[in-house]
């Protein structure tokens, strides 16, 4: 990819991508699934899932490159009765380069923004629950709570010189949120 760049007056930018040059794409992924019948019983409907996907830029482009993640890591355990579900799930996302920073010649910030400034999000897992209870074959009651540990998410920028001290951080509240209801079918 790559901008093309039109300045309408002192404050405005008119952005254009277009892809040019060239870059490589290359990854792997890869899922699990068991069910566990070896537990007692009361827990064989239990099933552990787990899914991983890495991903690697490289070519002359690379750099132009933003906004994927290159690893992520899925899981979770999934106990399922007649009646009743329950859902255990994590997600890890690696750090992943957000967006290029923006310099524009002539302005305050060209003189502290080193060259080469990406916004990164830092690596991060969360966590969820679901479930699910039926009273009957129309009529039941459900839980989801995401991101139960309410862990932020934090986003900085540097350079590829820039010490860990001096990266520009900003935390962003991100809440647990759980969400409590009634299903029916009628």
């Amino acid at each position: 990819d790559s901008d093309i760049e039109y300045m309408l007056n002192d404050s405005y930018v008119l952005k254009r991508w277009e892809n040019v040059g060239a870059a490589k794409l290359m990854g792997v992924e890869t899922s699990y699934r068991q069910d566990l019948f070896f537990v007692p019983s009361w827990l064989k409907l239990t099933q552990v899932w787990v899914n991983y996907t890495h991903l690697e830029v490289s070519g002359e482009n690379e750099e132009d490159f933003v906004g994927f993640t290159p690893d992520v890591l899925s899981f979770g355990v999934n106990y399922i009765r007649s009646r009743f579900s329950l859902r255990l799930t994590g997600a890890y996302q690696a750090e992943t380069k957000r967006s290029y920073i923006l310099v524009i010649p002539g302005t305050s910030a060209e003189g502290f923004i080193p060259p080469r400034t990406y916004e990164y999000q830092a690596a991060a897992t969360q966590y969820g629950v679901s479930a699910e209870y039926a009273f009957t074959k129309r009529f039941s009651l459900y839980l989801n709570w995401t991101n139960v540990f309410a862990e932020d998410l934090r986003v900085y920028r540097r350079a590829p010189d820039t010490p860990k001290f001096a990266q520009n951080a900003q935390r962003h509240v991100m809440p647990s949120y759980i969400m409590l209801g009634v299903r029916g079918r009628f």
